[in-house]
């Protein structure tokens, strides 16, 4: 099975006492208010905990939305060619075999499928074999596209618990274009739907620009005034921003 259950989590660094507030907006929900031109459809109050383990209200599963892994892949594709934002993590594999494990262990689907899905786009052993050459450098190229700094993100990633080899980071306009959406079908990704997240609270709300990929499921580091709320989340909105 191809398919990937949509999921977003949270994960709260601002160590102190305070919950961080997340809003989630998505077209076609009937929940207030309204930001980014789309009502709320969920709210949380995330407690402390950069693991996850113990937090409260940290994870949103949309009702019933998958995305097909071969939807995922020419912008998977992309980002390894160093075309497009979206850079995979990993300690360089040897060989096209480890190479498949290692999207299938980000994707948390089991190898047999990213090995089908790239067969029916045409590539072969060699070809993947090339892809791995600029692969290595697709993270390092995300993160430097979008002003963060890399050995910065890995620390994020590991304080989070996402280990070496499981995650990818998405971040910038193909952040922009493939989860919040515009909502016109451009997306094969998201169709016609789309997510626009927050971080709160109502007087400083922040819209996220980035996040990781980890067993199919998008975590968001939540930060408070420092470099992970500068990386991850912005102030700076298209005309579409709504702040009643």
């Amino acid at each position: 099975m191809t398919d990937i259950d949509w999921q977003f989590h949270f994960r709260n660094f601002r160590n102190n006492n305070d919950k961080m507030k997340i809003r989630c907006h998505h077209a076609g929900c009937a929940m207030t208010k309204w930001h980014d031109g789309r009502p709320c459809c969920w709210k949380g109050d995330v407690s402390y905990s950069p693991t996850g383990n113990g937090a409260t209200q940290d994870v949103y599963v949309p009702s019933g939305f998958v995305v097909n892994f071969g939807d995922w892949w020419p912008l998977i594709k992309d980002g390894l060619k160093l075309i497009k934002d979206v850079g995979v993590y990993f300690i360089p594999p040897k060989k096209p075999s480890e190479m498949r494990q290692i999207l299938a262990d980000v994707f948390a689907l089991e190898v047999d499928i990213i090995k089908e899905v790239m067969e029916e786009d045409g590539m072969t052993d060699d070809d993947l074999n090339e892809l791995m050459e600029s692969a290595q450098k697709s993270f390092e190229q995300t993160c430097h596209n979008n002003n963060m700094n890399p050995g910065r993100v890995k620390e994020i990633a590991r304080q989070m618990g996402l280990a070496d080899n499981e995650w990818a980071l998405l971040a910038g306009q193909d952040y922009w274009d493939n989860i919040r959406g515009t909502g016109d079908g451009g997306s094969p990704i998201v169709g016609e739907h789309g997510w626009s997240m927050f971080r709160g609270p109502d007087g400083d709300r922040k819209i996220a620009t980035a996040c990781f990929i980890n067993k199919g499921h998008f975590i968001y580091a939540v930060g408070w005034k420092d470099d992970i709320d500068d990386y991850f989340w912005s102030s700076q909105i298209n005309g579409n921003w709504q702040c009643p």
